[in-house]
């Protein structure tokens, strides 16, 4: 069984849900039912899987057509995850050498996905590397398979990632983010924030420190959470065997923020941002 559904897509504007008037809509999804179980079939783009709805579609409700119970639907959809795993070390100069794998899921994947249809990986990728970084043996695992999770796995070498001076070692060890720059810029705001999706960005980092180093400061640990686990920045890091370890989680977990709730969601990706920012610093043994 299959029945249309309309909506109108993010641009065209919200929904008048009272009653669904024909000329608010401008978009065509599909829900169907299999095996008693309905999923919303996007048929706009082959790179879309079941259950996965283009973002510009996703703005909160469908109105599905049915002869006998015509319905208001939400349009749910899966967090967007993103999660970075890192595993190398620090050279005496301040180098970053090791290997890296990616795993993206739902839209993340599909955007990845898209840019690999007229990109190379290695250009995607070498533009999410700080200035003067470098792959290789960069792969890309399931990039067909759009039912699987998108995994990239490579080996990385970021040579300015630190500086060193007589006695110390000044190292940035947060190599990659989507969001090395807050994008709530506004100090104060009138209307809702509203995202298309919730999503999750984690970032696991482990270093090996040179040889001949100790540290001398790492930065705080963070641990932000707004009212009702609405979004959550988390930052972890410490230094056992001489191994640097950092765990960052941002998380944003509804899609719609009142106004007044714009400043403690600004000042979260602020301290995010901030926190990803910071240096390790290791000092010369004598």
């Amino acid at each position: 069984k299959a029945y249309p559904v309309l909506l109108s897509t993010r641009d065209n504007g919200s929904m008048i849900t009272s009653f669904p008037f024909l000329n608010q809509f401008n978009y065509v999804i599909v829900i169907v039912e299999i095996n008693d179980i309905a999923r919303l079939i996007d048929f706009s783009d082959p790179l879309l899987k079941p259950g996965i709805i283009r973002e510009e579609a996703l703005n909160g409700l469908g109105f599905m057509v049915h002869d006998d119970a015509p319905a208001w639907i939400t349009l749910g959809l899966p967090p967007v995850q993103d999660v970075f795993a890192w595993n190398g070390e620090i050279t005496s100069e301040g180098t970053l050498i090791g290997e890296m794998k990616a795993t993206m899921n739902t839209l993340s994947a599909k955007a990845d996905r898209q840019r690999m249809l007229t990109h190379s990986i290695e250009d995607i990728w070498t533009q999410r590397l700080p200035n003067g970084g470098s792959w290789r043996e960069l792969t890309a695992n399931n990039q067909d398979d759009i039912r699987e999770d998108l995994s990239i796995q490579g080996k990385f070498e970021v040579p300015e990632a630190g500086f060193a001076n007589e006695d110390f070692l000044y190292v940035s060890p947060f190599i990659h983010t989507n969001f090395f720059e807050n994008p709530f810029q506004q100090e104060s705001r009138n209307y809702p924030v509203n995202f298309p999706y919730a999503f999750e960005e984690r970032s696991v980092y482990q270093y090996q420190m040179p040889a001949g180093y100790a540290v001398e400061s790492l930065p705080e640990n963070l641990n932000v959470i707004l009212p009702n686990n609405d979004a959550s920045f988390q930052y972890l890091i410490r230094e056992k065997n001489k191994k640097i370890s950092i765990i960052s989680t941002l998380k944003v977990a509804k899609t719609l923020y009142p106004p007044e709730e714009y400043e403690a969601l600004r000042e979260l990706f602020a301290s995010a941002v901030q926190k990803m920012q910071e240096q390790v610093v290791l000092k010369k043994m004598d």
